[in-house]
């Protein structure tokens, strides 16, 4: 009974062993590798004055698109660099029947002053992937 219970014991100490190795070996990759893409942190990026404030107040709706167009939600990704800068700006799902709208949108945020403090994780600054929902109601 004793040699069982040191066994499994053993067993436990070994696995928990070898989960720590494996997380630290994880976590030193994120460490080293500047141009690893997260998908989450565990602190996000900021943007002074929040990242929508500044896409709302320089989206200039194009002037054609039409009645339907004006309203809806589209979601556009990009990269937060390590410098603040934006990078890979893409819609993944925009308004049908709006390609202007969709285009003004990734100019946007193409454009944006690279003022991001980026994403960190253990401390450390990394480059986070991002997909933002942005709201477009327009009279």
């Amino acid at each position: 009974m004793v040699k069982r219970v040191s066994l499994i014991l053993l067993f436990v100490w070994l696995s928990i062993h070898a989960i720590g190795q494996q997380d630290a070996a994880r976590l030193e990759t994120l460490q080293t590798e500047d141009d690893k893409v997260i998908q989450f942190a565990e602190k996000a990026p900021e943007y002074p004055g929040g990242v929508l404030t500044y896409i709302y107040k320089n989206l200039r709706l194009p002037q054609d698109t039409s009645s339907e167009a004006k309203f809806g939600t589209v979601y556009v990704s990009f990269i937060v660099e390590l410098d603040g800068s934006v990078s890979h700006v893409k819609i993944v799902k925009g308004i049908l029947n709006a390609p202007m709208l969709n285009a003004e949108i990734v100019r946007v945020i193409s454009t944006m002053p690279p003022n991001w403090k980026p994403a960190e994780m253990n401390g450390k600054p990394i480059r986070l992937s991002m997909t933002l929902p942005i709201r477009i109601e327009s009279k």
